[in-house]
């Protein structure tokens, strides 16, 4: 009987550390798309500020003209 417990006991801890391990591989992926959509945005805001330039400058040459 006590050698039943034990290995139920020791059982659960294996079974909760291979579910934090999976959780953490999770994570980890997770990790790596938000950062892959945090360059993706930095390139965003980088095009829209190089059109706005753009767009104020072409505003800029209109007023000139007019």
């Amino acid at each position: 009987m006590t050698d039943v417990s034990n290995d139920l006991i020791y059982s659960v801890p294996k079974t909760i550390q291979a579910h934090i391990s999976v959780l953490k591989e999770a994570v980890r992926r997770i990790d790596a798309r938000m950062a892959s959509m945090d360059h993706h945005m930095a390139g965003f805001y980088s095009e829209q500020r190089w059109q706005n330039d753009e767009l104020d400058n072409l505003k800029g040459r209109i007023e000139a003209v007019e």
